[in-house]
């Protein structure tokens, strides 16, 4: 997906398609939303799981290995919530 187009989705779309790429386990549609400098750090940590991937193609090698690894540290992400956020009043 080209930077321009990925630009133009808000972020709810961007979410679900970060969902989707979860759920499908697919390190290219994931990598894919990333920028090329893209840093991706896990709050907790998994054994054989380095802390962060710097890069658009680290994440992409990272989960690929991961999700083709058997007993993979990474699932699916069950569920994700989103909420809009209201207008401040002033």
């Amino acid at each position: 997906m080209s930077r321009t187009t990925l630009a133009a989705l808000s972020a709810r779309e961007i979410l679900d398609r970060f969902h989707r790429a979860m759920l499908d386990k697919s390190a290219d549609d994931l990598a894919d939303l990333y920028a090329p400098d893209a840093v991706h750090e896990f709050p907790f940590l998994f054994p054989s799981v380095p802390e962060r991937y710097e890069g658009r193609e680290e994440v992409r090698a990272g989960y690929r290995a991961a999700w083709g690894a058997a007993g993979s540290a990474f699932g699916a992400a069950p569920h994700v919530t989103t909420r809009r956020r209201r207008a401040s009043r002033r």
